[in-house]
């Protein structure tokens, strides 16, 4: 798509691309490989772009999302809590409103090549950096298992 729409926006110097990426794009976890290999694809991807289309006028922001509220979360059997932090059962999740998730993509769009909507996902952004890679791996193939519904994988 970017290769598509991109040489039209290079040529008026004027356009916007957001590229969605998740925090599975920062790091690896079982039953997801593919997955946040590809979302890690589109996290450099979009640092790339910003740096070639920017200097062309073209805004380029990858959007890292954390949990969000939508019908294939839904459909996956994930259970959110009430609203914006308050689950009382720890099995809930908390999840950002789409319209809230683009609201910030929005505003962020033209000031950084990169952006976490939400201050508990920029939290998480903070740990999945500084965490030792082990236990980053091994809190992301549970989290993974844990929403489909598959064994927990255990390094022997």
């Amino acid at each position: 798509l970017v290769h598509k729409l991109a040489p039209a926006m290079r040529a008026q110097h004027k356009g916007a691309i957001i590229l969605v990426s998740s925090m599975s794009g920062l790091a690896g976890g079982g039953y997801v490989a593919a997955y946040a290999a590809s979302k890690a694809y589109e996290i450099s991807f979009a640092e790339s772009m910003w740096a070639e289309l920017g200097a062309e006028g073209v805004d380029v922001l990858g959007l890292i999302a954390g949990s969000t509220r939508t019908p294939s979360m839904e459909r996956a059997g994930l259970k959110f809590a009430p609203d914006k932090g308050s689950g009382s059962d720890s099995l809930d999740i908390v999840a950002m409103d789409p319209q809230d998730v683009a609201g910030e993509a929005l505003a962020a769009l033209g000031k950084t090549p990169i952006h976490v909507p939400g201050e508990a996902n920029r939290a998480s952004v903070t740990w999945l950096r500084q965490a030792p890679r082990d236990e980053v791996i091994s809190t992301m193939s549970a989290a993974s298992a844990n929403m489909f519904g598959l064994p927990p994988l255990t390094r022997s």
